[in-house]
């Protein structure tokens, strides 16, 4: 039973009717695309904030350059057609990739914010959330831009 419940999700992960439900955007490779650079800043903000040290949470612009991984991977992974698709794959993970690490920022600010501190956190983790989804889009989708310009 356990093998052929794998084979069936295998099958429908690597169906057309997968890749491309949303307008023909291949979200395999966003989701493939976002997983390491995801994995990677939140080990190192939670980990750093672990050993002590929360103003880590500081270098989120920093973090922004992971989408240019997230363009380059969404470029190489996708099997869909036209630069136009794979362009917009790679600004929909960037926007995502900048959602993810603007979420981390609040969560973390919070364990060294005073009480009279909360609201500003609040008001400057959304500001930051909000710029990091553009420019994390804007980088992704313009290094894929690049890729697709310079046959990868």
């Amino acid at each position: 039973m356990h093998g052929e419940f794998e084979v069936g999700l295998r099958s429908f992960f690597q169906s057309s009717v997968y890749n491309n439900w949303g307008y023909g955007l291949d979200f395999r490779a966003i989701f493939t695309a976002l997983s390491l650079p995801i994995l990677y800043w939140s080990i190192a903000t939670l980990g750093v904030t672990a050993l002590g040290q929360p103003g880590v949470i500081c270098i989120t612009p920093l973090a922004w350059l992971l989408a240019l991984v997230v363009g380059r991977d969404c470029v190489r992974l996708s099997k869909s057609e036209g630069p136009e698709m794979r362009l917009a794959e790679a600004g929909l993970a960037g926007a995502i990739l900048g959602l993810v690490e603007g979420a981390l920022l609040p969560m973390i600010s919070a364990l060294i914010a005073q009480p009279d501190e909360i609201l500003a956190i609040a008001v400057f983790s959304l500001v930051m959330g909000l710029v990091g989804m553009l420019v994390c889009a804007v980088i992704a989708a313009a290094f894929a831009a690049f890729l697709e310009g310079h046959g990868d």
